[in-house]
């Protein structure tokens, strides 16, 4: 992945951060909505590539064809999600607190 994909992410996860999007955590599948609706806003597209946390396999390949592709993700991955577009030039971030989800979305720097 591009550098900038790291220096995104970095920034996000700050404390002092403020994110583009918020929703409370209390109805799961409005969250996967949102989750789906601010990714397809921000140009992720039907093809992505999502950030496992894993060392040896650190991104997948994402290829989605319907609704409901967030919560499979999440459940696999995890709530904190970081996508970036197949074409390497956007990303979004997901990320769980205690009573809300946060969505962040951004391109390189120039």
């Amino acid at each position: 992945m591009p550098d900038w994909v790291r220096l995104r992410v970095s920034e996000w996860m700050r404390s002092d951060s403020l994110p583009d999007s918020r929703i409370n955590d209390e109805i799961e599948e409005q969250i996967n909505l949102w989750i789906e609706n601010f990714a397809n806003d921000a140009g992720m597209g039907n093809r992505f590539y999502c950030r496992t946390g894993l060392l040896f396999f650190p991104w997948l390949d994402c290829e989605v064809g319907e609704d409901g592709w967030a919560q499979e993700l999440r459940a696999a991955i995890g709530n904190d999600l970081v996508i970036i577009s197949h074409d390497k030039t956007a990303a979004v971030a997901f990320f769980e607190e205690e009573y809300e989800y946060l969505a962040f979305s951004g391109v390189p720097f120039r």
